[in-house]
């Protein structure tokens, strides 16, 4: 008995330990609910096997083949929708596509993927038909298919204008290099920021252990490369003038900590977090900036967490000190360990959720499930408000063992629904290697912003552009995240 009683005293002192460090989140899914009718409940349904009647009931639909398990919703007259959302017992289902039935009585495809899990929202352009086919093309084992909704959904009414964040390197797309293109290249390039609407220029700027602030543009951080920051960035605005609307483009700066030693961050804001908040202020002034955001992977401890909770509080003091135009605040975290002051919480005008680089136990990188249910419902249970978030989407791929390596959704041929670019060639250490890559295709960007608008997230972000395809491509992810924009808000 004394044993069993140790055993558990041990595991109780263990999860509060993991749960002080993880900021004792809750897990709060999000409302996800249609105003519309639900078409699943006046359709007919014929199935491979299992009876999928149960899904518009209580029961589940339980195929009995792994993979080719098919299930048919008819209706007496045509219907129209353009969301599709499945549910799935545990995580069996590893491809899936949508057909539906044409006017010669043919099927034809207009939606795939990979995963369906927990929740998985599909949304797509407006199909009208008969009949819906739900295929399930492969499977670990025979799925369980908890439950299916089909909607017309009508665009949404929201009260604040939908965030299109950017992060934005100096030293990928260079502004001054495409300003030294063509008028008609630099125009299809400022097509991007006709979707964008909030830049990070990421990478540029730092403070270090003295708490000086740095410049790198590509070139190496020093005080010295100001001058070199101050030019990219008018070519930048230059740019955005090229633009064929000319909407109010929030320009902010990451500013990185330093990476020294293991604690310079902590320590650099102890003994000069004065002069680090005065001299970023002074930057975001000096380049008419609109605001900063703050990206420390990460503090260690609960006593580095206190450090960084009361930089952001100095911050965001100081920058409400300029009272002519609204300076914003903003920090990049992921989804896991966040232990930040429920008070501090809500001052952070926007969180960047960083949903990429976290792998599911299939190796994919920033599923749909993970980053969209998991990763908010984090969030959420935190005490963020979605309306600050910004659902972080990579315009990367990884590899499904998360070697050191970043592929360019730029550099292969793709296509619009297919999130994994199969035998991907990269070199880690002079060792040539080939694998599989996981990204986020544009039906995938498009599902990832529905669902943000659906469930009132403010915004999505993406890192970074220069990986995006241009805008001018039928598989530029920008573009699908501006259609969804388009299609989902009123």
């Amino acid at each position: 008995m004394r044993k069993i009683a140790f055993i558990l005293l041990a595991t109780v002192l263990l999860i509060a330990i993991f749960a002080s460090f993880s900021g004792c989140a809750r897990y709060i899914f999000l409302d996800d609910s249609f105003d519309e009718p639900d078409l699943m409940q006046s359709a007919s349904f014929e199935e491979s096997s299992g009876n999928a009647e149960k899904l518009t009931g209580f029961g589940d639909w339980n195929p009995k083949e792994k993979t080719g398990a098919y299930m048919i919703a008819r209706w007496d007259s045509p219907q129209t929708f353009n969301t599709v959302i499945i549910e799935e017992n545990g995580s069996k289902v590893m491809r899936f596509d949508m057909q539906y039935l044409d006017k010669n009585g043919e099927w034809q495809e207009f939606y795939r993927s990979d995963k369906i899990e927990k929740h998985r929202l599909c949304a797509f352009a407006p199909v009208t038909t008969t009949a819906l086919r739900l295929n399930i093309t492969d499977a670990k084992k025979a799925p369980s298919i908890k439950n299916m909704e089909v909607y017309n959904a009508a665009p949404k009414q929201l009260e604040n204008d939908f965030r299109v964040v950017a992060y934005y390197r100096f030293d990928g797309d260079t502004p001054s290099e495409i300003l030294k293109k063509s008028e008609e290249e630099i125009r299809v390039y400022a097509k991007y920021f006709v979707v964008i609407t909030h830049v990070i220029i990421f990478g540029c700027t730092a403070w270090d252990t003295q708490g000086n602030i740095l410049y790198d543009v590509g070139n190496g951080s020093s005080i010295e490369n100001e001058a070199d920051f101050a030019t990219e960035l008018e070519a930048f605005r230059k740019i955005l003038s090229y633009r064929e609307n000319q909407t109010d483009i929030k320009i902010t700066t990451t500013v990185h900590n330093p990476s020294d030693y293991e604690s310079a961050t902590a320590d650099s804001l102890e003994n000069y977090g004065e002069k680090i908040v005065n001299n970023i202020f002074d930057m975001v002034q000096k380049f008419n900036l609109d605001g900063i955001d703050i990206d420390w992977e990460y503090p260690a401890n609960n006593k580095e967490w206190k450090i960084y909770d009361e930089f952001i509080n100095n911050m965001i003091d100081k920058l409400e000190t300029e009272k002519s135009r609204d300076l914003t605040y903003s920090s990049a975290l992921s989804h896991w360990g966040i232990n930040l002051d429920d008070d501090t919480i809500k001052r952070i005008d926007y969180l960047n959720y960083m949903g990429y680089d976290a792998f599911d136990d299939d190796g994919y990188q920033s599923a749909f499930k993970s980053t969209c249910i998991d990763g908010l419902a984090y969030l959420n249970g935190l005490g963020f408000d979605m309306s600050q978030v910004n659902l972080g989407i990579p315009y990367y791929g990884r590899t499904y063992e998360g070697d050191w390596f970043w592929a360019n959704w730029r550099d292969y041929e793709v296509n619009w629904f297919d999130n994994i670019v199969p035998d991907v060639e990269y070199e880690i250490d002079g060792v040539k290697k080939v694998n599989d890559c996981y990204f986020n295709s544009p039906q995938m960007c498009y599902d990832k912003t529905a669902y943000a608008i659906n469930t009132g997230v403010g915004g999505v972000m993406v890192f970074r552009l220069a990986c995006d395809k241009l805008p001018d491509d039928p598989n530029c992810l920008t573009m699908a995240i501006g259609k969804a924009v388009k299609d989902r808000i009123a």
